[in-house]
């Protein structure tokens, strides 16, 4: 591999567009530190965007997932999408200090983009020059999301392979959708994208979408629940939230499912949508639908303007079902295992 010290870096001032861009997505997030993470995420993908514009090749930011303001919330992301290609992630190293004019020897790279990328891009900013300086590039990321700046290869290799054509793959692959596994929520581990309610919205939205309007009752102490579920006022909720992006409009929406056992083999499962920010009520075309193992609509529910929809069943643990929102041409679907 290439060191570093022998290959070549190249710096580039950043523009004012760069600058308004990355303040504005800052601006939607609350949060200053996903605030100041967003802004330089932002700045790093100007950056190797406009570097290889200048080398002749395209690129596309605005489908990508570090330019939904919703998934820059959800996850540490910084995909640019080379076409034809795949995506690169390009991630800035903010210079903390000046004598030594790098934050660390060692790059760490969230776990949660290791996959799916063909390539990394390290870039490192310095906001008092207004300039950027990329560093080099990777093709992949160690298992620990760690690796020394020292071993980055040149930007030579990061054009030779861009330029290679693309390989037809002529074997089928067939896609195995994600499946949520309940079960695991009781035992607090959570997949990626599965929030608190709490987190999602206020505590005026959280009383306006309550599921019930008393408490859960204490459980039988004669019923045969396992010890790990017995709990008088046990119920587990988290949601996720889906944009519909209607006329280039961010409507998002939250998908909540509640779960409370009520004996050893079987849970009450309660799936509720509802809007998220200023808009009240619910698209008026937006179903939901609760599919069971065969992919088979057993429920099903249109907003027509609501300010919630809610849907609730058993199931079984061990047994497997689907919820389907669908709005005009925009769908999404969740697997879920009980």
């Amino acid at each position: 591999m290439e060191n570093l010290s022998e290959s070549l870096t190249l710096t580039i001032p950043i523009s004012a567009d760069a600058y308004l861009l990355a303040q504005k997505f800052s601006n939607y997030h609350s949060n200053p530190l996903k605030g100041k993470q967003v802004y330089f995420n932002t700045l790093a993908i100007s950056v190797v965007k406009v570097y290889l514009r200048y080398m002749g090749i395209e690129t596309n930011w605005e489908d990508c997932l570090s330019y939904n303001p919703l998934t820059q919330t959800l996850l540490n992301i910084a995909d640019l999408d080379v076409k034809g290609l795949g995506k690169l992630e390009c991630r800035p190293i903010e210079i903390i200090d000046e004598a030594k004019n790098i934050a660390d020897d060692i790059i760490r790279v969230p776990l949660e983009v290791c996959l799916d990328r063909i390539g990394y891009v390290f870039i490192q900013i310095n906001e008092l020059l207004k300039t950027a300086k990329i560093l080099g590039f990777s093709k992949t990321i160690p298992e620990n999301g760690e690796l020394y700046i020292s071993e980055l290869q040149s930007l030579e290799n990061l054009l030779f392979i861009l330029s290679q054509p693309v390989k037809v793959e002529t074997q089928s692959v067939v896609s195995i959708p994600q499946t949520t596994n309940l079960g695991q929520w009781f035992k607090n581990v959570f997949e990626i994208g599965w929030q608190t309610v709490e987190s999602l919205l206020s505590l005026q939205q959280q009383a306006e979408i309550a599921f019930r309007g008393k408490v859960f009752e204490t459980i039988d102490d004669n019923s045969q629940l396992d010890s790990q579920y017995r709990n008088s006022n046990i119920s587990i909720e988290r949601g996720k939230v889906f944009d519909l992006g209607q006329k280039l409009k961010y409507e998002q929406i939250i998908l909540i499912v509640e779960l409370i056992p009520t004996c050893e083999e079987q849970i009450d499962i309660w799936v509720k949508i509802c809007p998220l920010g200023a808009i009240k009520n619910l698209p008026e075309e937006l179903q939901l639908f609760v599919l069971d193992e065969l992919g088979t609509a057993v429920m099903q529910a249109t907003a027509r303007s609501a300010e919630n929809i809610l849907l609730n069943f058993s199931s079984a643990f061990g047994e497997h079902f689907s919820v389907k929102l669908t709005l005009n041409d925009i769908s999404f679907t969740e697997h879920f295992q009980v």
